[in-house]
C-alpha cells in the first residue's frame, strides 16, 4: 500500500527581480499552499488585494520570480519508489531536490508527478526549492503576428486561468506561487496504482467496467473484490477480462440500480463503490468511487424551422434555469469549502438547476463537484478557453493541452451532475466566424479550432466518456450565435446595441427567439455595505477612484442612461443610485427570465451571466463577493419557480403566462387583478386551471390595465407563485408615497412578518441584522394584497422595512 508524506505547511520564499519592493526582498517564511499575492498579504506586508485600490500594490509579481524552499526528511524506514505530487503549481516552475533538477512545470491546470527516488535519501534533511515566475515575460516574447488580436494577447501562451489577466468584472492580477498541496508518495507493490470506472445503463441494472493499473510482486497470491455502499465485499477475480495482471479490466453487473436525479426532478442518489486488492482476504489496498448513475441526452430534433437544445435526464426533458460561474474567489485556493457549499445551495434556493463552469476560470476543487452531486445540481463544464485564438501550431502547447485535457476528463467524468462539456467560450463566434469567416455567412478556420473540434471530442471517446460534447458556447449551425440552432449568447441588450437606449432597455429581451441562451446579464453597482466594506470608506462616491477601480469596464454611461431611462432621474444621492441600479437590474433579469421561459420548447434554458462574484465589485452578478443577496437574487428565484405565473405588459394590454416544468399535473387556484395607481380596480378574475405536465399555458390578456398588475397560483390555499409588477416602467408612472404597517409573529427561530401598505409600495426591502435570511426581499407590495415572509433567524423587533416610496424616505 501506498503512502503520502504532506510538505504542505512552513517555506520560505525568497522574491527577485527590479521591481520587487526592498521590504520585501529578504527570506520570508510562509505557508503553502499559496499564490505569491496571497502570502505576502497574510504576512501583513501588503493590503488585502482585493480591497481599494491595493491590487495596484500587486502588479510587479507578474515581472518577478520567487523562489520557494524547504527542509524535509524522510523516515529511515521508507522504502519504495519516490514520487513528487504539486496538485497545482502556477506557471513555470523549475524543482530540484538538493539542487539536483527534477523537473519542469508549465502549466496550472493539472497536477504535476516526478520520479524522485534517485534523489531521496531516508534519514537524511534534504532541500526542496522551486523557482516560479508567472510566465508573463515569457509570453510576451512569442511572436503573435499570425494570431488575430484579443485582450492581453499574452494569455494565448500560457496554461493558467485567464480572468487574472483582466476581464470587465475582475482586474488584472496576474497569478503566481504554489496555490496547491504537495506531497511525496511512495509507490510499492502491491498497490492499486490507477483506477478508472464507466458504466452503461440498460433498464434497472448498470453494467461496470473497471480499468485497473496494479503493481504486484506475486500476482497469483492476490485477488479483487468490490464493495457497494459499505455492504459485504464481492469476490471479482474470476470476472476479470484477462486474469490478474498489472493490466485489467473487471466487468459487473449492479442491479436495482437507482438513477441519480438533479434536485429538481428527484433525488441525487451516490454510490461509493470499493474497490479492494486483497491477499488471503487480507486488504492491502483500495480505490474508492463515489458516483450516480443517470442518462443525459442533448435532444436536437427539427421544430419551427430550426431545432431544439433541451437537456434530457434519465428520458425526463428539463428546462435549464440556472447561471454562469466563475471562480468564487479570485486566487482559488482561498475558496473554502464552507463557501462553496454556501454558494450551490443558494443556487438551489434561487431555483436554479444549472450552473455553467465558464471556460475562463479554472477547474474547480474536488468539494464543489461533490456538492454538486449531492446537492443535485446539473453543471455544464467547459474546458478551459476563452475568448482568444490558441496556439494550436505550436506542438509543445498542444502536447501540454492534451494533457491537461486528459486529466480533467480523468477526474472530472465520473461525477453525475456533469452533463455536458464545452470547447470553449466564444472563439468558434469572435474568430471562427466574425474574425477569419464571415464571408457567404460560413466559418473559417482559427487558431484554437482543432483543439475543440478535434482533440476534445477524441479525447472523451478515448476515456469512454458518454457525457454530451458541444464544440463551443455559443454554437450551432453556420452562424454560431443563431436563433435557430445551438446556443445563443444574448448581448445586445447591455453590451452590442450601439445606441444607449436600446442597450438599457430590457424589453428588447422579449424578442431573442433562440433555442437555449447560455450568457447575457444586467449590471449594477454593488450594495452599499458592499461598497464600505470593499473601500473601507462611510461616505459612497460612485466616482471616486477606488470605486472605478472596481466598477464594470461595461458600466461607463449605460448605468446614468439606464436610470435616466427607467426612473427619469439620476439622482445626487450616490446611495440612492445604487439602490435603483439595483432595482434595474432585478427588474432586467425577471423580465429576460420571462421572455425565455413563455417560449419553451422552442427555448431550452436561460443561463444567465453572472452567478456570483470573485472580488467585490459593480457588476452583473445575483449574489456578491461577501455572499450578501442583492434584490435580483430574489427576482431570479421567483422568475425561475418551477411552477410560475407570470404578467407581461405591452402597449396596451397585458398578457399573462402559467408555466409548469414538473413533470405531473397541477391543479390549481389562479388569480389575476389588476388595479391603477389611483387605487381603482380595473380587472379582477380568479378560476381553477389545470396544467399538463411540462408546458407553458397562456392565460388571461387583458386591454388598458394601467397601473399594477398582480397574477398568482394556488395549491390547497398555498401560494405557490405570485407576481406583482408595473404595467409599464416606473418613470412613466406617478408613484405616490406610501405607508407600510407590519406584524410580528416568533415560530422558533425564524419571524414570520405579515406587511399591509396603503398605497403601492414599490421596491420594499426587509432591513435586517447579520446572519438573518428573509425568504423574499425587495419586492412590491399592494394595497388589499399582505406580503407573508419567513425571516430565518430573526428575532422579533429587530428589522424594518422601508419600500422606495415610503414617506420619509422616498427616492423614485
Amino acid at each position: 500500500m501506498n503512502e503520502t508524506i504532506s510538505l504542505d505547511g512552513e517555506w520560505e520564499l525568497i522574491s527577485l527581480g527590479a521591481e520587487v519592493p526592498e521590504n520585501l526582498r529578504s527570506p520570508l517564511k510562509i505557508t503553502i499552499p499559496s499564490s505569491v499575492h496571497i502570502a505576502l498579504f497574510r504576512k501583513g506586508l501588503l493590503p488585502d488585494p482585493l480591497k481599494g485600490r491595493n491590487g495596484e500594490k500587486y502588479q510587479w509579481i507578474e515581472k518577478s520570480r520567487f523562489i520557494f524552499s524547504r527542509r524535509f526528511t524522510l523516515p529511515a524506514s521508507i522504502y519504495g519508489e519516490m514520487k513528487l505530487k504539486l496538485e497545482k503549481v502556477d506557471y513555470f516552475a523549475r524543482i530540484f531536490i538538493d539542487r539536483v533538477e527534477i523537473g519542469l512545470c508549465s502549466n496550472a491546470h493539472h497536477p504535476w508527478v516526478f520520479d524522485i527516488t534517485p534523489c531521496i535519501t531516508p534519514g537524511r534533511e534534504q532541500t526542496l526549492t522551486i523557482e516560479v515566475d508567472s510566465g508573463v515575460s515569457w509570453a510576451e516574447k512569442q511572436d503573435r503576428s499570425r494570431y488575430l488580436p484579443a485582450s492581453s494577447p499574452e494569455r494565448m501562451f500560457l496554461r493558467k486561468p485567464q480572468y487574472t489577466f483582466g476581464w470587465d468584472w475582475a482586474p488584472r492580477m496576474v497569478s503566481c506561487g504554489i496555490p496547491g498541496s504537495i506531497s511525496i508518495e511512495t509507490v510499492k507493490a502491491p498497490s492499486i496504482e490507477k483506477a478508472d470506472l464507466s458504466y452503461s445503463l440498460a433498464g434497472n441494472c448498470a453494467e461496470l467496467t473497471f480499468t485497473l493499473e496494479l503493481r504486484l510482486d506475486e500476482p497469483e497470491k492476490y485477488s479483487l473484490a468490490l464493495i457497494i455502499n459499505g455492504g459485504e465485499p464481492q469476490p471479482l477475480t474470476e470476472r476479470t477480462s484477462c486474469g490478474l495482471k498489472a493490466n485489467c479490466k473487471i466487468f459487473y453487473t449492479l442491479e436495482n440500480t437507482e438513477r441519480w436525479y438533479p434536485r429538481e426532478l428527484g433525488e441525487p442518489v451516490l454510490y461509493d463503490i470499493t474497490v479492494l486488492l486483497q491477499k488471503e482476504n487480507r486488504t492491502v489496498d483500495s480505490h474508492t468511487f463515489r458516483t450516480g448513475f443517470r442518462e443525459i441526452s442533448l435532444i436536437q430534433e427539427p421544430y419551427e424551422g430550426g431545432k431544439t437544445f433541451i437537456i434530457s435526464v434519465n428520458g425526463r426533458r428539463m428546462f435549464i434555469k440556472g447561471s454562469n460561474w466563475v471562480p468564487a474567489e479570485f486566487f482559488m485556493e482561498e475558496t473554502t469549502d464552507k463557501k462553496y457549499r454556501k454558494l450551490i445551495s443558494e443556487a438551489l434556493g434561487a431555483n436554479m438547476n444549472m450552473l455553467r463552469i465558464w471556460g475562463g476560470g479554472s477547474y474547480e476543487k474536488k468539494t464543489f463537484y461533490e456538492e454538486c452531486d449531492r446537492q443535485g445540481i446539473l453543471l455544464w463544464q467547459d474546458f478551459l478557453f476563452a475568448c482568444s485564438e490558441y496556439p494550436e501550431d505550436s506542438g509543445d502547447f498542444l502536447k501540454s493541452v492534451e494533457k491537461e485535457s486528459g486529466l480533467a476528463l480523468s477526474m472530472l467524468k465520473n461525477h453525475p451532475s456533469i452533463v455536458l462539456w464545452c470547447g470553449n467560450n466564444e472563439n468558434d463566434w469572435i474568430f471562427g466566424f466574425y474574425g477569419r469567416g464571415g464571408r457567404e455567412g460560413k466559418q473559417a478556420y482559427y487558431y484554437g479550432s482543432d483543439i475543440s473540434h478535434r482533440l476534445l471530442p477524441r479525447l472523451m471517446k478515448e476515456q469512454s466518456v458518454e457525457t454530451p460534447y458541444w464544440p463551443s458556447s455559443p454554437w450551432g449551425g453556420d452562424f454560431p450565435n443563431s436563433d435557430e440552432e445551438g446556443d445563443k449568447h444574448a448581448w445586445d441588450v447591455s453590451i452590442h446595441y450601439p445606441n444607449l437606449l436600446e442597450r438599457t432597455d430590457y424589453r428588447h429581451y422579449r424578442q431573442i427567439k433562440a433555442r437555449f441562451i447560455s450568457e447575457y446579464g444586467m449590471l449594477s453597482y454593488m450594495m452599499p455595505r458592499t461598497y464600505r466594506d470593499m473601500s473601507g470608506e462611510r461616505e459612497i462616491r460612485l466616482d471616486s477612484d477606488v470605486s472605478l477601480f472596481h466598477d464594470n469596464l461595461e458600466n461607463g454611461p449605460l448605468m446614468k442612461q439606464a436610470l435616466e431611462w427607467i426612473f427619469r432621474k439620476w439622482p445626487e444621492n450616490h446611495e440612492d443610485r445604487i439602490k435603483l441600479s439595483l432595482a434595474y437590474q432585478a427588474m432586467g433579469m425577471r423580465e429576460a427570465i420571462v421572455s425565455f421561459r413563455k417560449r419553451k420548447p422552442r427555448c431550452g434554458g436561460s443561463l444567465f451571466w453572472m452567478y456570483s462574484d470573485c472580488w467585490p465589485a459593480h457588476g452583473w452578478t445575483i449574489i456578491d463577493y461577501y455572499l450578501r443577496r442583492k434584490p435580483s437574487y430574489y427576482w431570479v428565484k421567483k422568475a425561475y419557480q418551477p411552477v410560475g405565473a407570470y404578467t407581461q405588459c405591452f402597449a396596451r394590454r397585458t398578457e399573462t403566462y402559467l408555466i409548469n416544468d414538473s413533470h405531473e399535473e397541477q391543479i390549481l387556484e389562479m388569480e389575476f387583478q389588476a388595479e391603477d395607481m389611483a387605487g381603482t380596480l380595473r380587472q379582477r378574475i380568479c378560476r381553477a386551471v389545470s396544467l399538463p405536465p411540462d408546458c407553458v399555458v397562456e392565460g388571461p390578456v387583458v386591454y388598458d390595465a394601467k397601473g399594477w398588475n398582480y397574477i398568482a397560483l394556488r395549491k390547497d390555499g398555498k401560494i405557490l407563485s405570485e407576481d406583482l409588477v408595473l404595467h409599464t416602467i416606473p418613470g412613466d408612472l406617478e408613484i405616490a408615497p406610501c405607508e407600510l404597517s407590519w406584524k410580528e409573529e416568533a415560530e422558533g427561530r425564524d419571524l414570520m412578518v405579515t406587511i399591509h401598505t396603503d398605497r403601492f409600495a414599490y421596491m420594499a426591502e426587509i432591513r435586517h441584522p447579520d446572519g438573518a435570511e428573509p425568504e423574499d426581499n425587495w419586492f412590491h407590495v399592494a394595497p388589499g394584497i399582505p406580503r407573508r415572509i419567513r425571516i430565518r433567524r430573526a428575532d422579533a423587533g429587530t428589522i424594518d422595512i422601508k419600500a422606495f416610496n415610503s414617506r420619509g424616505e422616498y427616492i423614485l
